[in-house]
């Protein structure tokens, strides 16, 4: 059983399944026709002659597989004659007895169909549409193919159930004789993927298109098909110069087929119960009883008696006792569209009256009148707006949309703003001149919506109303409203462009000297300072962040001092300094809790988690912390973006999830959430964020070694880093595609692109104990281009200038304690040591990064170093030691690559990590064994069976006859050589081996 609304897609499905069958397998396919509901038998009678239409010229098929139900069915399907010359029907017997006949002719005819192939694949569709003796057929025919090769098919609505289906059903149910696949409608994300694979778009949709479609058609694909076709009719989607355009989406038109549907169901209300449903219609998708019985003075029987009828007409459903609902957003539209303007227009008006009047003469927990109707002001602003009651629609929508973007709902709060936007103008055009306060009025209505676009990512509308905030506040010689627009523009241009950015901080800040707020003043010198940041001069941005707190700090203003702290972290960042940038980060949060900013939570909560392993901090001091507690806040992070509706939010916060994950080899969910920044970035067109996406998506690519696919990632990074003038972006995507670069061996745009990134930096770095020449330490982004240009130095043989350029990074780590280890810095010192034979330095430097990436669970470099180690020890005639690391290597690669669901970058990361690797000696049967348990010895793998049965090391000790402090040595090596650093990873990984059973170690 297939069950759907209409147009959710149970036809397409059978269509896509039948294109799929293996050969061999029969099919006979038949549909149940509204026309013909009563006609007996009509859905096999169409599956029957369609069979005679496909088999006219080879009679002998209906011959062998009729055999003697060819008299009986005869009578149901005259035209078999035409193919069996001579065929008498057989004789009529009373109706109970024919029933009989037929049923077991039709079943015997099926079962030989089935037996003549190596299966009979049987499609019935439209069951609500189905006579009941067709219904009683396919109960028998049901209980007979259990031992058959038959797979019956049937569909059905499941919005239009009937007393016989619903009894034929039933019967299925109690007998276990079938199985129900229930099709949802599409989802948002599935609506954005269909939208884009009907317009080839390789990319997202954007949410000003997308979200209207979405809310219209609820989801159904067969309706966004018809809305889609409406839209192209009108030319409001188009195709020129070899794609497809639209214009902006001002009004959804109904498709004629849904329009014809709906009026046809109208036809079987009564002419009262018609007047009554449009009106229905008028107060919304969704009305309330008693609402609809004050506008039309009825007593409730007469009332109920008509939602029964509408009802009955698949019109509306019944939610709850008082509430009623259209079946559908779209036959609510169309019933609506049957009116004429002038009619909506004065039945809006009785119904925001009728509203007004019903929420203040009801009893409320609410303390006066005028919070009940302010609880109500969206649908007061609607049906005023359309009434052109341009004052009630201007204060009830301003107050909805201020709701509604308090309660983090940015969408419902433009849809506010803009009826309130459209109620001021039509009362500015009736009064002809705006009065000051008239046109600041309207110039907040702007800010507001296009801090709501900002949320939700449409930077066109965002930008479109700050540019008039700043014409508004321009004219009615508003210094402060002009100040606001500055900072507004210059804030939301910079996910597009920092130059333009930085004009609109600049103006903003010089106006914002000339006020006598200092309030003002403090909020324009945060954002001229993460200006500065973010064109890498974080040193100068750090010095506004510290005049902005001290005023904060003055004012008292926690919300100042919350973005204050966020603001200093991410310049924190940027320096390379977890220490003072956690330590800002979670003073912004407490306050942004306390506060319950949402989006600034978000905001602070996915940055901080950036103070753990990563690709982009791997050139610095990293803080011990596990991924589940970086993972937590990124996690966090991204809820509160999606419970907000910030889009941007949620694509960093996403971004920051895949750093979180691929430094562990946690690939599937690094990908995954990657590619998923990568979606929300295109669909709100945010340049910064694909520029980010790409490059951890690329990241995750180049550490699984598939090269090309990173590159190409990169490439799209810096092209989106130099759009938006990002030094950051721009270093960062350098360094990436540099070092994939390097893997291709293209070492001459290795160089070029290094050297465009850091120009005189790199020369000054590669000098005994240089730094910027200035004394300004470099940034993150620039460590990052200094860290590829020492595996370049590595690859072209200079060791000397690999290992000055390597301790400079070092010494100039900020909090770098004599205990420190950064991993990554530490690999390429010991690979620089090691091209220049400096044999005892470079393994006391390689085994600290393995011992550090060890205890931290860094797979990925951790392999690396195994393998730089087993090349150390094998130049130095080491057999046994190079060995024991190319095995660790293997077995952290072979976990890895256990992990991947991928099979293309799986094998392909196979390939390509065993061509780094040395082939393997020729080796003993223990060597075999111990290479199979991860290069443990035999007495490793009893202490590994025992931490599994939860033995203490004490406990080991005695058992074993070992001092405690041997069992410590032990198990160090055992987290070494699995590249774990906990004891129940010891214990998951016996357990999986079959270590913890009898005998096994």
């Amino acid at each position: 059983m297939i069950s759907a609304e209409a147009g959710v897609g149970k036809s397409r499905l059978l269509h896509e399944l039948q294109t799929r069958l293996p050969l061999g397998i029969a099919r006979l396919v038949g549909h149940a026709f509204q026309p013909e509901r009563g006609l007996p038998y009509g859905p096999l009678l169409d599956l029957l002659r369609a069979s005679i239409d496909a088999h006219a010229k080879s009679p002998d098929w209906f011959t062998q597989h009729l055999g003697s139900s060819a008299p009986e069915l005869v009578k149901l399907a005259p035209e078999i004659a035409t193919l069996l010359p001579g065929l008498e029907p057989a004789a009529q017997l009373d109706p109970e007895q024919e029933k009989r006949r037929l049923f077991q002719a039709l079943a015997h005819f099926f079962k030989n169909v089935a037996q003549g192939s190596s299966a009979l694949l049987l499609i019935i569709e439209d069951l609500h549409w189905s006579d009941e003796t067709t219904l009683d057929f396919l109960l028998f025919l049901a209980r007979q193919i259990a031992s058959r090769p038959i797979l019956l098919l049937l569909t059905y609505r499941s919005d239009e159930l009937n007393t016989p289906l619903t009894r034929f059903l039933s019967e299925l149910d109690r007998e276990h004789l079938s199985v129900e696949l229930a099709l949802p409608a599409l989802s948002r994300i599935q609506v954005d993927k269909m939208v884009g694979a009907i317009f080839e778009l390789n990319r997202s949709v954007r949410s000003d298109f997308l979200e209207p479609i979405f809310a219209l058609t609820e989801g159904n694909p067969f309706f966004i098909e018809e809305v889609l076709k409406s839209l192209m009719a009108v030319g409001e989607i188009f195709y020129a110069d070899g794609k497809w355009d639209r214009k902006p989406v001002r009004e959804l038109h109904i498709p004629r087929s849904v329009q014809d549907a709906v009026g046809r169901r109208m036809e079987q209300l009564s002419d009262a119960a018609q007047a009554t449903l449009s009106l229905a219609a008028v107060v919304g998708r969704r009305f309330d009883f008693r609402l609809l019985q004050g506008l039309t003075t009825m007593n409730e029987p007469e009332l109920v008696q008509q939602i029964k009828q509408m009802v009955a007409a698949q019109l509306i459903v019944e939610e709850s006792a008082d509430e009623f609902a259209f079946r559908h957003a779209l036959t609510r539209e169309a019933v609506y569209a049957t009116l004429l303007r002038r009619e909506r227009k004065s039945l809006h008006q009785r119904v925001a009256e009728q509203l007004e009047h019903l929420y203040t003469n009801i009893a409320s927990p609410l303390p006066s009148d005028a919070s009940r109707l302010n609880a109500h002001s969206a649908e007061l602003a609607y049906h005023y707006h359309a009434a052109e009651v341009w004052d009630k629609a201007l204060d009830y929508a301003q107050h909805a949309g201020e709701r509604a973007q308090s309660m983090y709902a940015p969408r419902e709060a433009i849809a506010q703003f803009t009826r309130a936007l459209e109620a001021a103008q039509q009362l500015a055009f009736e009064g002809r001149e705006m009065a000051v306060e008239q046109i600041l009025r309207r110039c907040q209505l702007f800010r507001m919506r296009g801090q709501a676009s900002e949320v939700i990512g449409d930077f066109d509308s965002a930008l479109a109303d700050y540019q008039q905030c700043l014409t508004f506040g321009r004219e009615a010689h508003d210094a402060q409203a002009e100040w606001q627009a500055l900072l507004d523009l210059g804030f939301l241009w910079a996910s597009r462009n920092y130059v333009r950015t930085g004009e609109y901080f600049e103006q903003a800040l010089a106006l914002a000297r000339t006020l006598s707020d200092r309030h003002t003043l403090a909020h324009t010198l945060n954002r001229v300072g993460n200006w500065y940041v973010n064109i890498e001069q974080p040193s100068v941005g750090v010095g506004y962040h510290h005049e902005a707190l001290e005023i904060f700090q003055a004012l008292q203003d926690r919300s100042g001092l919350a973005e204050t702290y966020d603001l200093l972290g991410l310049a924190s960042e940027e320096l390379g300094d977890p220490l003072q940038f956690t330590t800002y980060f979670r003073q912004a949060i407490a306050l942004f809790r306390e506060l319950d900013d949402r989006i600034g939570l978000a905001s602070s909560l996915a940055s901080v988690a950036v103070r753990g392993e990563n690709y982009f901090s791997s050139v610095c001091v990293a803080l011990p912390v596990t991924p589940a507690e970086i993972a937590a806040d990124a996690e966090e992070a991204l809820t509160l973006a999606r419970e907000t509706g910030y889009r941007a939010g949620e694509c960093y916060a996403l971004a920051v999830l895949s750093m979180c994950f691929a430094p562990y080899g946690e690939y599937d969910r690094a990908l995954r959430a990657a590619q998923d920044a990568l979606n929300v970035a295109q669909a709100i067109d945010h340049p910064l964020w694909m520029a980010l996406a790409h490059l951890t998506l690329g990241d995750v690519y180049l550490e699984l070694l598939a090269v090309d696919v990173a590159q190409t990632q990169f490439e799209q990074s810096l092209a989106r880093g130099q759009q938006v003038r990002s030094p950051i972006f721009m270093h960062m995507a350098s360094a990436a595609l540099a070092a994939s670069s390097i893997l291709q061996k293209n070492l001459t745009r290795a160089e070029s692109v290094l050297d465009a990134a850091l120009g005189p930096l790199r020369d000054r770095f590669s000098q005994p104990g240089q730094t910027t020449g200035q004394g300004q330490l470099p940034t993150v982004a620039e460590r990052m281009c200094l860290a590829a240009d020492v595996e370049l130095a590595l690859t072209q043989g200079d060791g000397e200038r690999a290992l000055c350029v390597v301790d400079n990074l070092i010494r100039t780590a900020p909090h770098l304690t004599p205990e420190s280890v950064i991993p990554r810095l530490w690999f390429l010192r010991g690979e620089a040591l090691t091209r220049l034979k400096r044999w005892v330095e470079a393994e006391s430097v390689l085994q600290a990064a393995r011992d550090t990436a060890s205890l931290r669970g860094l797979r990925p470099i951790l392999w690396r170093i195994h393998l730089a180690l087993g090349k150390l020890y094998q130049s130095q005639d080491r057999r046994k030691d190079a060995d024991a690391e190319y095995t660790a290597a293997r077995g952290i690669i072979q976990s890895l690559a256990a992990e991947l669901s991928d099979s293309v970058l799986r094998e392909t990361f196979l390939a390509r990590t065993d061509a780094l690797l040395p082939r393997p000696r020729a080796i003993s049967t223990r060597r075999v064994e111990r290479q199979q348990f991860g290069g443990l010895s035999g007495r490793e793998r009893e202490i590994a069976a025992l931490i599994a049965h939860g033995n203490s090391n004490r406990e080991i000790a005695a058992r074993l006859v070992l001092s405690e402090r041997t069992v410590i040595t032990h198990v160090s090596n055992i987290l070494n050589k699995l590249g774990f650093n906990s004891r129940s990873q010891i214990a998951v990984w016996a357990s999986e081996k079959g270590l913890d059973q009898p005998n096994s170690a």
